[in-house]
């Protein structure tokens, strides 16, 4: 029966997208062993990498439902999502806040520059004048 094996499962990268398919365990090793050496920089291939391979290896048939996420994962995963959006709406109105703030303050210490400034040119215009 065919088998497939994806790199997510097994690699240092859990979002990698690669599969490697065949029909016996020494094709999907090949394809896995090119593509880690390929695209991850993988020097070496070890046993325990190996043994990692076979054991994540599944029948296609079977693969593909686990690739289905179900309602409730669908679900779960909308509700996490929404929650991490509103936690990043309030972080964004923290952020303005925030800048206003550090406007209001930098508008405060340009005008005392000017003042102090003002205070200089005087100082400096009376001096020039005695």
């Amino acid at each position: 029966m065919p088998k497939v094996l994806r790199c997510k499962h097994i690699g240092p990268d859990k979002h990698c997208q690669f599969e490697a398919h065949g029909d016996t365990q020494d094709e999907i090793l090949e394809q896995v062993a090119a593509h880690a050496r390929e695209v991850h920089g993988l020097k070496e291939v070890t046993q325990e990498m190996v043994d990692s391979a076979i054991a994540n290896m599944k029948d296609v048939d079977q693969s593909v439902s686990e690739t289905q996420p179900t309602i409730e994962e669908q679900k779960a995963k909308i509700i996490k999502l929404e929650a991490e959006l509103e936690t990043r709406k309030i972080l964004n109105q923290d952020y303005v806040n925030q800048i206003k703030e550090l406007s209001k303050e930098v508008g405060k210490a340009q005008a005392l520059l000017e003042i102090e400034r003002e205070k200089a040119k005087v100082v400096i215009d009376h001096s020039a004048s005695t």
